[in-house]
């Protein structure tokens, strides 16, 4: 029993108490042999039970002192806790509020008092849902039910009438509602103040190119009109001179600086991607193939030459002339860049590309790809940047125009494709051209149609009226239809085209 009682310490302590007085009963009742040993007996039973009770009280003891300190620990602990809740709710910079199970506001921090300039009763009575929308509201604690916490922004007046805009973390906790708002004012009039200056550098750039295009124009037309008033008025003089036999040369020169004109202006419209188009489905590796002589015959004997064109690729639906115009200004492009001579590879593939390679300009889909890859003198990055830029290039003055990429970049957007360049100083550049896939079967090759027989045994008559508000224009085109048999109208308006209609 002593021994049980020693070790039986906790919540049994009084029980042992109880075993150990009953214990005392016994030992005085059961041993009395004589009174000597009676009187031994009693007295060693007496101080038994006071060494036990001394060993309890000690325990009990031991026991409240541990509940004690176990309570001050806990009671310091809800302290510290409540100071830190309580100097979060009081210093923070944030607003924090506390809504019940309906939305309404049960507590909030005195930075809504500082942020908005509402007294907290205003905010309770309504001025609170100034700066978030009950619907707002009822559709972020809506989303709760699916995440952990719910977040928007919003926007609403302080009482001076400035605007106050919110970004906030919702969450739900025993019952209620916790709501962060941080004020992100500054961060939104930092994102408009970067709107304004990116837009006034979009517009010095636009400035820049359109100052680009006015000097290459200039430049580029007043030389092509140069030829063509000179040729006219060498024309004019041979005329008066009778020299009949020079004046074929002189056409042949106005007519090739009109036909550089017009391939210029071509050029311009590409690049704005305002060209017509006459797109039809074409076998991309066909074309290349078909192209191969034109290519090589535009290289030096220097590069080799290269076409890699599966006959089995896919079918892509294209202006078959300007793909023609884009691979050949690619080429040459190629072979300027290797004045030594080099290697120049053209390859067709079909690829696809996936939603995570797409990018700004190229979507997701199927395209045929056209690399033109030559192993040249490559570009450095500051090149390569402005590649696309009107009337840019690092060929010598007179040796191009600037407008071969731009015209590719045009006609590539315009045909809802793209361009990417690859390229590395003192190992070559690769262009690949991306088209869009034609899914179907391809047009049987040799068949002419009908309305193209039609028009071969078409006979040059008939009544045609031509509107231009250019006489010159008017006059020529006219009298180039009347040389063709036909009879023709002339109306310098709209108005007066009607009048000419009714007319024939």
């Amino acid at each position: 029993m002593f021994i049980g009682f020693c070790f039986g310490v906790g919540p049994s302590a009084f029980g042992c108490v109880l075993a150990v007085l009953a214990a005392q009963y016994f030992f005085i009742g059961e041993i009395g042999f004589n009174d000597g040993f009676s009187t031994w007996a009693s007295s060693a039973s007496f101080a038994l039970v006071t060494f036990g009770m001394s060993v309890i009280c000690a325990l009990f003891q031991k026991s409240l002192n541990a509940l004690s300190d176990l309570n001050d620990r806990l009671e310091l602990e809800v302290e510290r806790r409540t100071l830190e809740r309580d100097g979060i709710w009081n210093v923070s910079p944030d607003l924090i509020c506390m809504l019940s199970e309906r939305g309404e506001v049960v507590a909030m921090n005195p930075s809504w008092q500082t942020e908005t300039g509402h007294a907290e009763h205003a905010l309770k009575d309504g001025a609170f849902f100034s700066f978030i929308s009950p619907s707002q509201l009822s559709d972020a604690l809506h989303r709760l039910s699916e995440l952990p916490v719910a977040e928007l922004d919003s926007q609403g007046p302080r009482s001076n009438g400035t605007p106050l805009h919110l970004n906030w973390r919702i969450a739900r906790r025993e019952g209620h509602y916790f709501a962060v708002a941080r004020d992100i004012s500054l961060q939104k009039e930092r994102e408009e103040a970067f709107e304004e200056v990116r837009s006034q550098l979009q517009q010095s750039q636009k400035m820049e190119a359109v100052g680009q295009l006015t000097g290459g124009l200039a430049h580029d037309f007043n030389n092509l009109l140069t030829v063509i008033t000179s040729s006219l008025d060498m024309l004019e003089q041979r005329l008066a001179q009778g020299r009949h036999a020079e004046l074929q040369r002189y056409v042949g020169l106005a007519r090739n600086a009109s036909d550089r004109a017009a391939s210029l202006t071509h050029r311009l419209l590409a690049y704005a991607r305002r060209q017509t188009l006459a797109s039809t489905v074409i076998d991309p590796a066909l074309l290349v193939q078909e192209m191969e002589d034109l290519i090589s015959r535009t290289l030096t004997p220097r590069i080799a030459l290269e076409v890699l064109a599966a006959k089995d690729a896919a079918l892509c639906f294209c202006d078959a002339h300007q793909l023609e115009n884009a691979l050949l200004n690619l080429c040459i492009n190629a072979r300027d860049a290797m004045p030594q001579g080099g290697r120049l590879q053209i390859e067709v593939t079909a690829v696809h590309i996936e939603p995570a390679q797409a990018t700004g300009t190229l979507s997701a889909g199927g395209y045929a790809r056209f690399s033109v890859s030559d192993t040249g003198t490559g570009m450095p990055r500051s090149v390569l940047d402005r590649a696309f830029d009107p009337f840019f290039t690092t060929k010598p003055l007179g040796s191009g125009t600037g407008l071969g990429l731009s015209m590719v970049h045009g006609f590539a957007r315009q045909s809802s494709g793209d361009v990417q360049i690859e390229s590395q100083v003192g190992k070559g550049t690769t262009v690949n051209l991306f088209l869009p896939l034609h899914q179907g079967t391809a047009p049987a090759p040799g068949v002419v149609s009908s309305t193209a027989a039609d028009d071969k045994a078409h006979t040059l008559s008939g009544s045609i009226l031509v509107v231009d508000d250019e006489d010159a224009i008017r006059d020529l085109i006219s009298e180039t239809l009347l040389d063709m048999g036909y009879q023709v109208a002339r109306a310098a308006t709209a108005a007066q085209a009607l009048q000419q209609l009714e007319r024939l």
